[in-house]
């Protein structure tokens, strides 16, 4: 299974079984009012939160839990952002990343908060 926590609290959380060596596109954002999970580019869970991520010195932790209950695969490409990427963005990301797949661009043609175009 997948989980999402901020500070301690429990979010979005998904049992998805991942058969060995297949790859999977796994994307966690938390917009202080819902965390969301998304597999392979699809929202498949939500969970309201509204607590504001606390400020420490703690460790990022991915992959781990408190418990000694690891995960035992590879996690390549980690990224972490400011803000909470929207699900056409994720979907566009995973898009560019599937086998076989037409590029997909990203331009700002519309309004200053921008546009996701996606060409084929």
């Amino acid at each position: 299974s997948f989980r999402m926590r901020i500070n301690n609290e429990q979010g979005a959380a998904v049992d998805h079984t991942v058969s060995q060596n297949t790859w999977v596109y796994m994307v966690g954002t938390y917009d202080r009012q819902f965390t969301r999970l998304y597999i392979d580019g699809v929202d498949v869970d939500a969970r309201a939160l509204t607590v504001a991520i606390n400020q420490n010195n703690n460790a990022l932790s991915l992959g781990d839990r408190s418990n000694n209950d690891y995960f035992t695969g590879q996690l390549d490409e980690m990224r972490v952002s400011s803000v909470a990427r929207s699900a056409d963005w994720i979907q566009a990301c995973y898009s560019n990343q599937v086998q076989d797949s037409s590029f997909v661009a990203y331009t700002d043609l519309v309004s200053p908060k921008g546009t996701l175009l996606i060409v084929r």
